[in-house]
Order: C-alpha cells, then structure tokens, then sequence
C-alpha cells in the first residue's frame, strides 16, 4: 500500500473517531448554552417583576388610609366580640337599653360573608333614631333588616318602647 493511502485512511479514521467523539460533547455545549440562554432570560423576567412588584408595593403605601378604612368597612373575619361591643357601645351612646343580643352566621361560599344580628332594646323613639345613625355611620358595613316594636312604660312624660332589630354586618373570609 501506497503511503498515500494509509495517511489518507488515518486520516479519515480519526476524523471519524473524532465526529463520534467529539460531536455528542459539541451537542452537550450547545445543549447547556441554551439551558443557560433560557435561564437568564428567566432571571430577567422574574428581576423585571420583582421591580414592578415592589413599585406596586410603593404604590400601595400611598394608599394606606384608604385600605385601614376598606379593612375596618369589610373585616376579614366575623369577631363577633368586637361587633357586640360595638353595638353595645352605640346602645349606651344613643341612650338605649340592650336587653339580649345574638348573631348567627351565615353559611354561603361565597364572599362577603354575613352575620345576622338580632338585638331587643328599649328607650325612647329618638334615642332609637340616634342608634340608627350611629350604625348608618359606622365604618363597619352594617344593614338593618327589619326593626318591630310596641308601647313598653310611660314615664314623666317620656314613652318607653321596646325594640327588635335585626342586622347584618358582612366581613370577607379568604
């Protein structure tokens, strides 16, 4: 054999050797290139809304009164202790008695949620007209459903009635 040939065999016989050899690693390169394009695009990304979530945030810590008056209108439970304080509250600044009141909650999925409060009071019509406001003015978001009442005691001159009432005051569960 020629010299000719057998270089031109080895030669061939390593460029062989060196494509399968060499080509599954120029595949893995090329394959970890793009894992790291990707990557770094995701980085991107996720830096990109990062910085728009922390604007947000920023944005929203102007707006922080107006959330405190949002979150006491609509609470995010029922607390039940704080609404009967509450109305026990606006009884006594109104000028009326509670005798009894009682909440049942509702059971619907869906949001807002409600909470029924039944209350009997007694006191004169105008003290009832101020407990009305007082509940129409409050932060909490309270409607009156119903209100009954009848001729209790007449006093100096004062007529004394015995009221029902029945509410309901509406929080947001998550």
């Amino acid at each position: 054999m020629s010299r000719f040939l057998i270089i031109t065999i080895c030669l061939l016989l390593t460029l062989v050797i060196g494509f399968f050899a060499i080509y599954p690693k120029y595949q893995e390169i090329t394959l970890l290139r793009n894992q790291i394009y990707n990557k770094s695009e995701e980085f991107k990304f996720r830096e990109e809304y990062l910085k728009e979530l922390s604007k947000a945030s920023a944005e929203l810590k102007n707006y922080d009164e107006q959330l405190k008056i949002i979150d006491a209108t609509l609470p995010s439970e029922a607390s039940l202790p704080l609404l009967f304080d509450f109305f026990q509250k606006a009884g006594s600044q109104s000028g009326m008695i509670l005798k009894n009141i009682s909440a049942t909650k509702g059971s619907s999925p869906d949001n807002p949620k409600k909470v029924t409060i039944s209350l009997e009071a007694s006191g004169t019509y105008s003290s009832f007209k101020d407990f009305i406001v007082i509940l129409e003015n409050s932060a909490r978001l309270i409607n009156v459903n119903s209100v009954s009442f009848g001729k209790f005691n007449e006093e100096e001159q004062l007529i004394i009635f015995n009221f029902n009432l029945t509410a309901s005051a509406f929080y947001y569960e998550q």
